[in-house]
């Protein structure tokens, strides 16, 4: 079996609650979240990045345009939603997969959201695996009973998640199939109202020297 082409989608849209800051452009040492987020995602396996801006696209560019010198076989594509005020991070998605569609090449998106550095690049790596051979269309982390990212979604749902026209990223996947990963810690909650959650990425921060950050499945 043909191993499965993969790109990684890269909504960044984050005002971080507690901070009341654009997250993806804040610094943790010398490198920006974005950045940092990116570097995490390119894993064997992605050929891609797609970074769907909602603001601030010019000066998200310009935080990652340092790495894609590091991997001159990846593409990266830069897109912008002029609309994310009203559709946030589903149109974020909806506007990134639209152009990944458009290719015609891709097999799978693993879906991040741009403004987190508590997931480890061991979990990707663990989502291209097992989309290899998994039937189902879609797969997604988990912790504690509560839906995690990333979340890696095969081309044959992505006509169904461009056409919803709900409210949400995660309620555009209620009727897809999901197969579960379950992680060993918080990290891939991606919630910063929840403390635990909170003093992980502030830990992460601490800790900056680091790979990553989440203890993989």
């Amino acid at each position: 079996m043909p191993e499965l082409k993969i790109a990684a989608l890269i909504p960044t849209d984050g005002i971080y609650a507690r901070a009341g800051e654009f997250v993806p452009l804040t610094r943790i040492g010398r490198v920006s979240v974005i950045r940092q987020c990116v570097q995490t995602a390119l894993v064997e396996g992605i050929s891609a990045v797609y970074l769907v801006s909602g603001k601030e696209p010019e000066k998200i560019r310009n935080a990652v345009r340092k790495i894609e010198k590091l991997y001159p076989d990846v593409t990266f594509v830069y897109l912008q939603d002029p609309w994310y005020v009203i559709n946030g991070m589903l149109g974020l998605v909806q506007c990134g997969l639209e152009a990944v569609s458009e290719q015609n090449e891709f097999d799978a998106v693993i879906v991040t959201p741009g403004d987190t550095i508590t997931i480890e690049s061991r979990i990707y790596q663990c989502l291209v695996k097992r989309a290899q051979t998994s039937e189902y269309p879609a797969i997604c982390t988990y912790f504690k009973a509560e839906f995690g990212y990333p979340v890696l979604i095969k081309s044959r749902c992505f006509k169904q998640i461009m056409n919803f026209d709900g409210v949400g990223f995660r309620r555009s996947l209620t009727d897809i199939e999901i197969e579960l990963v379950r992680a060993s810690d918080c990290g891939v909650l991606l919630n910063s109202e929840r403390d635990d959650v909170y003093s992980k990425m502030l830990a992460d921060i601490d800790a900056i020297g680091y790979s990553g950050a989440a203890s993989a499945v």
